[in-house]
């Protein structure tokens, strides 16, 4: 029986610029045996056929919600995924609001949050929280406390406790409250 592998997919957009107007798709499936894979991406589909090493058989085929070029779209296969980076026949400023044409549900498509950037993000990097570049200190005043004295003892109402500090990637430390 051929069942449908996890596919997962996130999207860029650019009315401006054609390299940023794509489409990730990662199929997720461990140890697809090379020889029996079958991908085919078409301007207006997606079919995907393969087995595994231990002979499990999966397959799925979507109509795209909007037209693609399948000449400057690539994919790689790894001994855990078949990625594919597919391009968007048309410059939109606005994201496709499905990856199928239709709007039927299908539990095996899932968004890739780990591809996926907001809107308001600037070319995909990581929002801003904390600038330590821009900070004016020669680090003297990290070892005293708010008295002046040079017996640092880190205060535990600081806001910044819990906030990872690093310098041109300004990422959030979501871990537990300390």
């Amino acid at each position: 029986m051929t069942v449908p592998p996890e596919v997962l997919w996130t999207q860029r957009d650019s009315k401006t610029n054609d390299g940023k107007n794509f489409i990730f798709l990662t199929v997720l499936l461990w140890d697809i045996d090379p020889p029996t894979l079958v991908w085919n991406l078409t301007s207006s589909s997606v079919s995907f056929q393969a087995k595994t090493k231990d002979g499990a058989e999966y397959a799925f085929e979507l109509d795209l919600f909007n037209d693609v070029d399948p000449k400057l779209s690539r994919s790689t296969l790894t001994n855990r995924s078949l990625v594919a980076s597919i391009r968007k026949k048309e410059k939109m400023a606005e994201p496709w609001p499905r990856l199928t044409k239709d709007k039927i549900k299908r539990p095996f498509i899932k968004t890739d949050f780990s591809k996926w950037t907001d809107e308001d993000e600037d070319d995909g990097l990581l929002p801003q929280v904390i600038d330590i570049d821009d900070m004016d200190f020669d680090g003297s005043d990290l070892r005293r406390n708010d008295a002046g004295n040079d017996d640092y003892e880190p205060d535990p109402d600081n806001e910044m406790v819990g906030v990872t500090l690093i310098a041109g990637g300004h990422i959030p430390n979501l871990g537990p409250p300390r």
